[in-house]
């Protein structure tokens, strides 16, 4: 004999495991789309961890003493850099588009 779920109860707030699953696969998908798109880019979806695999790359370049790590460190260091300034540049001109035209700002 098949069972019926219960229905879905709002007081039980938003923890619907299917729409957790959705939301974790379109994540996923929009992730690995721009990896796929982007080849040797650095994550454009997770800045914190481009920001902290930068420090680490230049704690290695500069006490490093093993010289393939350290230019192993450089290369990624040199890959990273651009992705964080950018965001930063954004960041900066968001907050003064915000500033000055308020929330017009979002329709530029």
């Amino acid at each position: 004999m098949l069972r019926r779920r219960p229905p879905h109860r709002p007081e039980h707030g938003n923890r619907d495991p299917r729409g957790y699953a959705r939301r974790l696969r379109d994540g996923s998908v929009q992730n690995a789309l721009a990896q796929v798109s982007l080849k040797g880019a650095p994550f454009t979806a997770v800045m914190t961890t481009n920001v902290t695999r930068f420090m680490m790359d230049l704690g290695e370049v500069l006490l490093g003493r093993d010289p393939d790590d350290v230019a192993r460190a450089c290369r990624r260091a040199n890959h990273t850099w651009p992705a964080i300034v950018g965001f930063a540049i954004g960041c900066s001109l968001g907050a003064a588009g915000e500033a000055a035209f308020e929330l017009w700002s979002l329709a530029v």
